[in-house]
This record gives C-alpha cells, structure tokens and sequence, in this order.
C-alpha cells in the first residue's frame, strides 16, 4: 500500500493541483510491495493465492512505474509549428502561466467534436420540411410521426453511444472515445449524402445519435482530466462554444441557400469528421490521469510533458506525484470493490462479473451519481433541447415571414449566451449561472405562452379585417415570441448548455467518471427522446400556450433542484467535489470562512493528535524491542543454564561411578588376599591411579562451571 502519510505530508503546504503554483523539487519513492499484509482476497481460506497477488500487484503498477527515481530526464522536444506559435502571448492573461499553447491547441482540436455535434444538430431544423416533401412523409399534413421520428431517432442512438462511450473511455482511453465519435458522424454524412431512401437517411440519424452520444461521454471526461483546476470550467465548456459555433453556421447556410440542397448541407459535415479523425490519431496525446491510473508510467510522463511543457524532472514528478497521491486511494478501493465481486463466485471479466462491478461501483458513489443525472434531467427539462429542433417550425407557427433568418438569430444568441458563460464560470460559479439559467428559462417560457396565447386571442377576433390590419394586429405577440425564443435561447446557453457537463464531470469521482458520465448522458438522452417524441403532441392536446406554461413549470423544478443539490466546483481540485455539498455552497462567504476555520482548527487538533499517537506508538515499539530483547538474552541465558546443569549432572554421575568402581576393585582385593599395604604398593596402584586422574581430568570443568554460573 502507498506510504500516504508521507505523500500527505510531502504535499500539504507545498503542492497544489494547479499547474500555475510553485512546483517544489523532492523525489518521492515508492515501496515495492504495495500490497497490505492484513489484506484478505477471495479465496477460500481468506489467503491471496499466488495468482491473486499476482493480479492485485498488476493493478499497482502504476504506482510502482509512474515516478520511478531511476527514470533518466527525457524533456519533451516541440516542433517548430509549436515553438513559433508559444510565442503568441495568451489571451485573456488569466490564462498565462496556468496552460502550454499545445494544451490550448490540443482542447481546441479535442472541440471540433462539438462542432460537428452542434451542426449536425442543428441542420436537423433546417432540412425538416425539405426531409419530408422529397420522401413525402407526411402528405397534406404539417406534422406527422414519420418527421417526429427524423427528429427524436436521435436520442436512441445517443443513448447507445454514450453507454458506449463511457466502456471505451475506461478500458480502452480517451482518445479512442474521441475517434469511435468522430467515426460515426463521419459515416453518417456518407448515409445523407448516398442515401436515397428514407431508411438511409433515418439510419444515418441514428448514426449522428451514436457520435453525439459518444462525443459528449468522452469529450467532457478527456478535458476535465487535462486542465488545470483554474480554467477546468473554461476549456470543458469550449465543446459547446464549438456546438454554437456550428449551430450557428448550419443557419447561416440555411438563410443563405434555403433548405433545398439537404443532402450537400447534411453530408459536408463528413470533412471535417475526417480531418479530426487524422489529428486524433496523429496530434492529441492520452489523458496522462488515465495512463497513470492504468499503470502506463512512461506514457503519462511523456503525455504530461507534452501538454505541460515542464521544465525540469522535479517539476514533472511533482505533478505525476500529486496525481499518484490522488488516485492511490481509489486503486486500493477498486481491487477492494473487485475483490468483493470475486467473493460472490463469479468469473472474472464474465457479464456478471461486470455486471456486479457496476452495481457496486453505482452504490459506492450514490451522492454524486445522482447530482450528475439530475443534471442531465433537469437540463432537458428547460425543454431547449426540443424546442431547437422544432425552432423553425415555431417561428413559422408565430407568423415569421423568414423563419431561416430568425434561425439564424437563434444561433446567434446561443453563441453569445455560450461566450458569457465562459467569461463569467470561473468568476461568479456554476450554481450562480445555473440559477440565472432555469429560472429565466421560466420566465422565457412564461412569455411565450403568454404570446401564443394573446396570438389565439387576437386571431379569434380578427375575422373580416384586412391583411395590412391582421398584421398590425399580430405584431405585438409576434415580437413578444420571437424576443422571448432569442431571451430563451441566450439563458440557456449561458447555463446549462455547457455546465450540466461541466458539473457532471467534476462531481464523479475519477475511478467512475467515465462510467459516470456514460449513465448521466443515458440519463439525458432518455428524457430528451421523451420530450422530443412528445412535442408535437402537445401542441396538439393542451395547444402551444399550454405546453410553454408546463415547461415554465419543468424550469422551476430544474431551478430548485440546483439550489439543494448542485454543489459548487468553482476553484475545487476534482478530487475535492466528492466533499463539497449543495449546503455549504449556499453558505455567505463569512459563513464559509468560519466553517473553514473550523475545519482547519479539526485539522490541526486531528494532525495533532496524529503527531501524538505516532510518539507514543514510537514509544511502544521501542518497549516492546527493549522487552523482546531482554526476553532473548533470557531465553539465552536459560539455555546456557541448562547446558551447565547438564554438565553437573554428568560430572555427579562420573563421580559415582568412579567411586562405585573403586568400592569394586577394593572388594576384588581384597577377596584376592591382598591386604591394603600390599595393594597401595602393587601395580594395581598405576591402574587406580590412572582412573584418578582420569576423574580428576572430568572434574575439571567442574571449576569453570561454578565460576560460569556464579552470576546466574
């Protein structure tokens, strides 16, 4: 196990997440067994087999690998395209200092996936009506369910791309997340372009779901884990300054060329899917957490010298270290998790054993797993998501006479409102906009309903006037909708456009993100099929003022959601958010501060009484080494004195034999008629001589032993 009391101790007052900070020079060292003695695996006997250490020391590898001491300096070269353009003083300043031109370079290209996501969206309110007069889906009629369909098959194949996408993000990167995404949006433009049935067109739809899908999963998840925690919110939020951006492009090709050339405007898109598919597979480098989750030490190194320009080795193992310290943790309760799996008899990487695996995995983090899906819920509750692909149809609906111009006017405002957000994420925070977002989304809805509802007023009695009449007459409702939709539009999008991802991928935990991310964009895309499936049937059950009046309500709902429950990222490490809370985001800044204090005051008494513990444990272990050795020296001394009673117990017997062997031999004299003057001078003398000193010579010792064991 990881020593993390001393990376603890080695970070504390030195080392932040942020790569704008000082980086302290220190070389941190790992143990070569990281496994806990204690630790029991899923064997019968409680005991790891040696397979099972075998398997657990492969899921440490990483920290055995990652900031290895011995690993020679190997700076990252960059090229002279990259050289020339780092020059380029960043803009705003804020940025300086925090993030390399190359990570800038690398968000920016990771984006594009948004702009495809935001025009193939988009381009979808502008070839509605062209879709269904060239395969006549819907006869006479305005709407029907075989144009609804063209419009919510979208949802399903998102679902399955982001199911997708989160099993591709953790098992195989990134980066090959980012490529499936482009993958599929570019055969989608091949189907709309080659397609001349409607079946081909509604595959290629469900085709644009699966990318769409799969590009929300892993773009928000890939940035999240490569910028720095002070502009995190900023470059997570460029997928959908992208998304507008192609928004607001496929509008202004449909005010310029009309609706007509469906087939060139869908399957365009197709270029610049492949030009991403090139860049991903030659210039965006992996996310170094995941490698170095994943035991690939040598290519986090090289990943984090590449988006971060470090300069020197202290530097690079500073930073490798501080990821080391954050996911130590959550490597040990992932074999802990899997090792409970284990238990329950199923085979590993078996369905069941994933399927178990992602159970536990949803129960142990059950707080943010709901924050992030609530997320995606009360996104699509602001119903934006539907509105915008019926966009064109609404203006229509309000009198418009160039609903693509007023299209355009949407794209617009959401480019605008997309802009604000990123200027102001990092400032105010997330819940702030968040807040300003569902509830003026109320309020937009409000106005629409109420301009629907004055336009049915208004036509009721207008029978018997005069086109130039009815027109006076229709222009007020008509300008209230349309400044309504732009208001609508421009709130949404400086909120939870881009922040449900944002929140999203900063409440999961790292082990779970992707995973995480992939249940939160299931969750979104589900409810965004139901409301887009539902639409049009509302208008037609409780009239179009009705359905702007219910979703007013779904805003309030979304709004009141954020203020008990989102918790505020704004300035917080991701592994910090698993401990900030909706409460104490609503807390004044005093308030805030005396928690603090009182937090850094539980810190200090905890740290103290750590400090304590550990001296007196120290203490302890001194005695019990005193004391396990004075039992040694007696366990010694004890044997040594056997050995001597041993010895006096032979040198007893000796003496009785001797003295046994003599009462003989003097009996046998005597019975041979020797009287004893006769037997002191015979040559039985030599011999009773001879066994005296050969007593005398066993007696020896016997003057040693009495000095040895003097002191027992």
């Amino acid at each position: 196990m990881v020593d993390q009391k001393s990376l603890a101790e080695a970070f504390s007052d030195k080392t932040t997440s942020s790569l704008g900070g000082p980086q302290p020079s220190f070389s941190v060292t790992v143990p070569q067994d990281p496994l806990r003695a204690t630790e029991k695996g899923p064997s019968a006997d409680g005991e790891l087999t040696a397979e099972e250490r075998r398997e657990k020391e492969k899921e440490y590898q990483a920290i055995r690998s990652a900031i290895a001491a011995d690993e020679p300096w190997s700076p990252y070269v960059p090229s002279r395209f990259e050289e020339y353009f780092s020059r380029i003083p960043l803009k705003p300043k804020r940025l300086r200092g925090h993030c390399s031109f190359i990570l800038l370079s690398v968000s920016g290209f990771a984006a594009l996936t948004g702009l495809l996501m935001g025009y193939d969206m988009c381009i979808v309110a502008v070839v509605l009506d062209p879709v269904s007069q060239d395969f006549n889906l819907c006869g006479s009629a305005d709407t029907c369910n075989a144009k609804t369909l063209f419009v919510s098959v979208l949802a399903p194949g998102a679902m399955l791309g982001s199911v997708l996408g989160g099993i591709v993000a953790d098992r195989y990167g990134r980066r090959p997340g980012l490529l499936l995404s482009d993958f599929c949006l570019f055969l989608a433009s091949i189907l709309f372009a080659c397609g001349f049935a409607y079946w081909i067109a509604l595959t290629g739809r469900f085709f644009v779901g699966v990318g769409v899908g799969t590009g929300f999963v892993v773009y928000s998840t890939y940035m999240s884990e490569i910028a720095p925690t002070d502009i995190r919110g900023i470059l997570v939020a460029c997928q959908e300054v992208a998304q507008c951006t192609g928004c607001l492009f496929a509008y202004v090709l449909a005010a310029i060329w009309g609706g007509s050339p469906w087939r060139v405007m869908m399957g365009g898109a197709g270029i610049i899917a492949l030009l991403q598919i090139v860049g991903e597979v030659f210039v965006l480098p992996e996310s170094p957490r995941y490698l170095l989750r994943h035991g690939r030490g040598s290519e986090a190194r090289a990943a984090a010298m590449r988006l971060f320009n470090f300069q020197n080795k202290d530097q690079l193992d500073t930073f490798l270290a501080v990821l080391l310290r954050d996911i130590a943790q959550e490597l040990e309760e992932f074999v802990d998790q899997r090792d409970e799996v284990l238990k329950t008899g199923v085979k590993q990487n078996s369905l069941a054993y994933y399927l178990y695996k992602y159970k536990m995995l949803v129960v142990a983090n059950a707080r943010p797993m709901f924050i992030a899906v609530g997320c995606a819920v009360a996104q699509n509750l602001t119903a934006a998501n539907s509105v915008i692909y019926f966009a064109i149809d609404i203006f229509k609906m309000a009198g418009i006479e160039d609903p693509y111009l007023a299209g355009a006017g949407v794209g617009a405002m959401k480019f605008m409102g997309v802009i604000c957000c990123l200027c102001l994420v990092e400032r105010i925070g997330r819940r702030v906009l968040l807040l300003i977002g569902s509830f003026g989304s109320m309020a937009c809805h409000l106005i629409m309903g109420s301009g629907f509802l004055l336009k049915d007023l208004r036509m009721a009695s207008l029978s018997g006037m005069s086109a130039a009449d009815e027109a006076a007459a229709l222009s007020g409702p008509t300008t209230l909708l349309v400044v309504g939709m732009l208001a609508f539009m421009f709130l949404w999008n400086i909120s939870w456009a881009a922040l449900m991802f944002v929140v999203a991928s900063e409440v999961l935990p790292n082990g779970s993100r992707g995973i995480g991310m992939g249940m939160t964009i299931t969750a979104f895309w589900t409810v965004a099929f139901i409301m887009q499936s539902t639409l049009e049937p509302l208008f037609m059950a409780i009239t179009i003022a009705g359905t702007f009046f219910l979703f007013s309500g779904l805003s309030a709902l979304a709004g009141m959601f954020v203020y008990f429950y989102v918790p505020e990222g704004k300035g917080v490490g991701l592994e910090e958010m698993v401990h900030v809370s909706a409460r104490r985001s609503r807390m004044t800044p005093e308030e805030r501060a005396a928690v603090n204090e009182r937090t850094r005051a539980n810190a200090a008494l905890a740290a103290e009484g750590a400090a304590a513990g550990a001296a007196g444990r120290a203490t302890a272990r001194a005695a019990r080494a005193a004391a396990a050795e004075a039992n040694t020296a007696a366990l010694h001394d004890a044997e040594a004195g056997s050995e001597v009673h041993s010895m006096i117990q032979e040198n007893d017997q000796a003496q009785k034999d001797w003295e046994q062997s003599s009462d003989t031999q003097e009996e046998e004299a005597k019975e041979s008629g020797l009287n004893e003057q006769a037997y002191s001078g015979t040559p039985y003398n030599a011999e009773t001589e001879e066994v005296r000193v050969g007593l005398q010579n066993r007696r020896a010792p016997d003057h040693d032993i009495s000095t040895n064991t003097a002191g027992l």
